[in-house]
């Protein structure tokens, strides 16, 4: 299934491909459509394309590493869509080979790796549980009741107890899992045995099914099974009947070869193996074949997914809502013809008269060589005389045309144009319903169709596709199109197969669409039909590079290749910055090289230059710290020794110069108008001085306490904003929470707020409510300055983090927070500034959109908006100050932008990194080889296990983004290949360093020396991202010249 040469070249799974097997029983046929996902973490998104469009999933552990955070992931996506999964414990060989286990601790070992499963998916199932229970005792709007004698009694009940887990567990006595290694080719589920040794023993096959695994032994006395086995010191079932026999055949052809032996166990099995096979040196080619024959892999798995997994029939209701309607919105808002389309989509039915219902999970990128239309006949004995007739004539002519000095040219432009066109995009479907024919029309649903928009919107103007622009290549993907299907194949790996028609509950490809469809979408033959929901991707793209053509003159072939990148890839996003720099975005280091080596060799094939990967960083503010870097609390002589605002580098100074000059000249005015004021009155002058120096005072005062005033460009409004830090429980609160904080922002953006509240499920309604009840308990426990701030919450921003929260503190100013329509809805009242409402939130946006260390979002900052006033009543001054300095609400952006980058300058400011979690396993001996890689790279050890019965240990630590590119290289180097590590996003972590720190106190001079030798992270970051973005770097080339070396030429 691997038919990539970088996937053979790393030996893992990089595209998700499918093939459709023939399964035949005795009892009934089978037609089974597989597809093969990766397992690294860089390449999540190809499992969630791919679940999708399953009623199943192979859940593919090692049984040496056992559970991985990767395995949790998948098995929580799994959870997410609805589908059954089983479990395949492969790599049985490394336990007997590898690690030598004895069968009685293969046993413990196997008993474990299912224990740690089933712990996973028993920690799902009691969060879903408890979810619904919470949603039902609101409904019930409480869980008090009164008893008889007139008291109150509370329902604990947590829903746990009656809810139903019977089916959700794997159990190898339940037919959900299957002992496998795919490296010699064998597996077994406790049926396969279970009939053997029936057969053998005349025992009973469901007694044997049950009892095969699990503490039981043979009483020999008795003649019969019975229970507890490790507490009376026997061999289980399990060990003597199975593992044994399994470790004797590795022990007889690879561990310690005896030829006799082998031909004992050859006979006693039935067994025939080519005399080929038997006298190979390769051992391994050898017991393959043995094994094959005994316990074939494919048989296995087959009859475990035949019988454990549901069909396209039983597909339940609970997922088809899903797809329609989301977790967050419920069925009933549509109309009844909507309604129906989901008992159409549970029927699953082919009928001519069913509607077609199509979901396209992402697009598959093949050479027009590999289409069926294009693929090489045999030829038969008249067409290589024909084709030898044709050829020799083309040489001929070309010899002819050879004296034409434009012919050269026209040859070589046609090559390329067939170069630029040997792509072909297909569509990677499965039907729901209906029957797909070639030809057919459908209409092409976009993410954001919805079948709520008005009819009369439909019939007034004529269908036409809406279009998406993505770098100059238009598709039809926002709204609806219509659009012809094209020929149907069959997936058989590389190969395609063409189909006439394919019916409901099937997988297939289908061309014709490419122009249509983006990434995924929805056909459907009818526009009651809504678009399904958008496909969760578990890994988010973070590192970035930018690109470009080693030929300046082949930009648009570059151009063009990001487009074709761009669909092919249902994770990577392609943009243009406002630099104009090409980026491309990635979820990892292994899928980064994989796109550029798309980009390179497929879609644009031209050589390309890439820059080094770009990681994000996210730009805060701490409390004043207590203690120094040498740990010695701040007071008395070291309190003021040099405040931070007079460290900051003098490009900040710069910005914080240019905004007090603002200011000064708004003081200036101020005082003329006092002046004007004063000469009315005929007040005496030292009156004016008292004023006029307490005015200066206290905008000094206030401009201590960090409090910033920012006026407009014509000095008709102020806005007085200050910047705290957000307590960390309440910044942890903000980020768990994020998706239901897009569900807001997004019902927001929506022209009717009603009926889009309206829409959502009760579900998620409860969610918000619950949210915001936690966020509430979490800003009272922060202290006095966070009580009620909960309702005075103006914004949250940027839009898509939302990390950072704008506060409303204007006293005669009330506006409805963020949660009205959720929650209690607030009265509108300070009408006369609430026409600039959206730009103060705009100015807001674009403050935590780029910070002012090194222009990256903020993140866990609360701005206060103290005051917002009013100075100039003059209406035709108005007027003309628009008409000076442009619209009053493009100022008041303007103002707000630059008050909150001011506010935030006035505080302590730090960098925040993006942090990987790191898991490896490897062996003692070169522990101390793994640590030097991790130390050397800022990493963190956080936890260091070690397996039971080995030198193996299981390492937990985390490693900063910016640090890991080439991290697992160096550590397959440094290890000979014992250890490998696997990295996935975790969080953000504080640098907990002043950048732009220096020494001040003589303590720290004496630690750090006068010119502080030790190197500085948090402002190496800082520069690495100035330098990168073109920004001013407030470094110099030679700062220190006596600490160059000097050569010195001995005579």
């Amino acid at each position: 299934m691997d038919s990539r040469e970088d996937e053979q070249q790393r030996g893992i799974t990089m595209k998700s491909s499918a093939i459709s097997l023939a399964y035949n029983t005795n009892k009934q046929n089978y037609l089974v459509n597989l597809i093969d996902s990766p397992g690294h973490v860089d390449f999540s998104s190809e499992v969630s394309t791919a679940i999708r469009l399953c009623d199943g999933a192979l859940i593919v552990i090692d049984v040496v590493e056992g559970v991985c955070p990767q395995t949790q992931a998948v098995l929580r996506q799994a959870w997410l869509e609805g589908i059954k999964p089983c479990l395949v414990i492969n790599k049985i060989d490394r336990l007997i080979t590898e690690v030598k286990l004895s069968p009685m601790e293969a046993y413990l070992q196997l008993q474990k790796v299912v224990e740690q499963v089933n712990a996973v998916m028993g920690s799902l199932f009691s969060t879903s549980v408890m979810e619904q229970s919470n949603v039902k005792i609101n409904t019930e709007n409480s869980s008090t009741k009164v008893n008889a004698d007139g008291e109150l009694s509370f329902d604990w009940s947590s829903g746990l107890e009656d809810a139903d887990d019977e089916n959700l567990y794997f159990s190898p006595a339940a037919g959900n899992v299957v002992f496998a290694s795919a490296i010699d080719g064998w597996a077994f589920g406790i049926d396969t045995f279970a009939e053997i040794y029936s057969k053998k023993l005349g025992a009973s096959y469901n007694v044997l099914s049950k009892t095969l695994w699990g503490d039981y032994y043979i009483n020999i006395k008795a003649k019969k099974i019975a229970i507890g086995a490790l507490s009376k010191g026997k061999k289980p079932l399990f060990v003597q009947f199975i593992l044994e026999n399994l470790w004797n055949i590795y022990d007889a052809v690879i561990l310690n070869r005896d030829t006799d032996r082998i031909s004992k166990i050859v006979t006693n099995l039935n067994l025939k193996v080519s005399t080929r096979d038997s006298k190979t040196n390769n051992l391994q080619s050898h017991l393959q074949a043995i094994l094959y024959q005994w316990l074939p892999l494919s048989e296995a798995v087959l009859k475990m997914v035949s019988s454990s997994m549901p069909s396209p029939l039983d597909i339940s209701e609970e997922r088809v809502k899903t797809l329609m309607c989301g977790r967050y919105k419920t069925i009933d808002i549509y109309s009844q013809d909507t309604q129906k389309l989901k008992d159409v989509i549970i029927k699953c039915g082919s009928e001519p008269e069913s509607p077609v219902i199509v979901f396209v999970s992402k697009m598959l990128s093949v050479l027009q060589s590999d289409l069926p239309k294009n693929r090489k006949k045999p030829l038969e004995e008249l067409d290589v005389a024909s084709r030898y007739e044709a050829a020799k004539k083309k040489l001929a002519d070309r010899e002819m045309a050879a004296e034409c000095a434009g012919d050269e040219f026209k040859e070589s432009k046609v090559s390329v144009e067939v170069e630029e066109n040997d792509q072909c995009f297909i569509a990677f479907a499965r039907v729901f319903s209906g029957v797909l024919k070639k030809g057919s029309k459908l209409f092409v649903l976009g993410p954001k169709y919805s079948p709520l928009i008005r009819a009369e919107t439909l019939t007034d103007s004529p269908l036409k596709p809406v279009e998406e622009v993505v770098f100059g290549h238009k598709f039809s993907s926002v709204y609806m199109a219509e659009c012809t299907i094209g020929d149907l194949y069959l997936l058989m790996g590389k190969e395609l197969n063409i189909l006439d028609a394919v019916p409901a509950g099937n997988i297939l490809g289908i061309n014709g669409c490419a122009d249509y469809i983006l990434k995924s979408a929805t056909l459907s033959s009818t526009l009651a039909c809504p678009a399904f929901t958008p496909i969760p991707l578990e890994a988010k793209p973070i590192v970035r590079v930018a690109v470009e053509p080693r030929q300046p003159s082949q930009l648009h072939r570059l151009v063009g290749g990001m487009k074709l990148l761009n669909q092919a890839d249902p994770c990577v996003e392609v943009l243009v910055q406002e630099t104009g720099e090409y980026v491309i975005v990635a979820a990892g280091e292994v899928h980064l090289q994989r796109c550029l080596d798309d980009l390179t060799q497929r879609f644009a094939k031209i050589q390309i230059k890439s820059s080094e990967p770009i990681v994000p960083f996210r730009e805060t503010i701490v409390i004043p710290p207590k203690v120094d870097m040498v740990n010695e609390q701040i007071s008395g002589t070291n309190k003021n020794a040099k405040h931070h605002t007079q460290r900051l580098p003098s490009y900040m100074l710069k910005e914080i110069q240019s905004f007090s000059d603002t200011i000064r000249k708004q003081e200036k005015s101020d005082i003329n108008i006092k002046l004007q004021r004063y000469e009315e009155e005929n007040s005496e002058t030292f009156y004016m001085k008292d004023e006029i120096v307490a005015l200066r005072k206290e905008a000094k005062k206030r401009e201590k306490l960090g409090l910033i005033e920012a006026f407009t460009a014509d000095k008709q409004y102020c806005v007085c904003v200050h910047a705290k830090p957000l307590p960390l429980n309440v910044l942890k609160c903000l980020e768990q929470h994020n998706f239901l904080l897009k569900i807001i922002q997004r019902i927001y953006n929506e022209d009717d707020f009603q009926v889009a509240i309206n829409s959502l499920s009760i579900e998620t309604k409860l969610q918000i409510r619950q949210f915001y009840d936690q966020l509430r308990e979490e800003f009272q426990r922060s202290g006095k300055l966070w009580k009620d701030i909960i309702n005075r919450i103006w914004a949250i921003g940027p839009k898509g983090v939302n990390d950072n929260i704008l506060i409303n503190n204007v006293n005669d100013y009330t506006r409805p927070s963020i949660w009205c329509g959720f929650i209690d809805e607030l009265k509108n009242e300070g009408l006369h500034l609430r026409e600039f409402d959206n730009s103060v939130i705009s100015g807001f946006q674009l403050a935590v959109q780029a910070g002012p260390i090194c222009e990256e979002p903020m993140m866990g900052v609360a701005f206060f908006i103290e005051d917002w006033k009013r100075l100039g009543n003059n209406e035709n001054s108005y007027v003309e100050n628009s008409l000076s300095y442009g619209p009053i609400s493009g100022q008041h952006i303007s103002a707000l932008k630059a008050g909150c980058r001011r506010a935030f300058m006035a505080q302590h400011l730090r960098l925040m990194a993006a942090m990987y979690s790191c898991d490896i396993q490897t062996t003692s001996d070169v522990l101390g080889k793994l640590y030097g890689v991790l130390g050397k790279r800022e990493g963190k050890i956080l936890k260091e296990n070690m397996k039971e019965g080995s030198d193996v240990f299981d390492i937990v630590a985390q490693l900063p983004v910016a640090e890991s590119f080439g991290f697992a290289e160096e550590i397959r180097k440094k290890t000979s290949g014992l250890a490998s590590p696997q990295l996935i996003f975790s969080h953000w972590e504080l640098l907990d360093i002043d950048p732009f720190w220096i020494p001040t106190t003589d303590e720290e001079y004496e630690l750090y020396g006068e010119k502080a030798d030790s190197e500085n992270q948090a402002l190496k970051y800082v520069n690495q991202i100035r330098k990168r973005k073109g920004l001013y770097v407030d470094e110099k080339t030679v700062e220190h010249a006596e600490k160059q070396r000097t050569l010195k030429k001995n005579k």
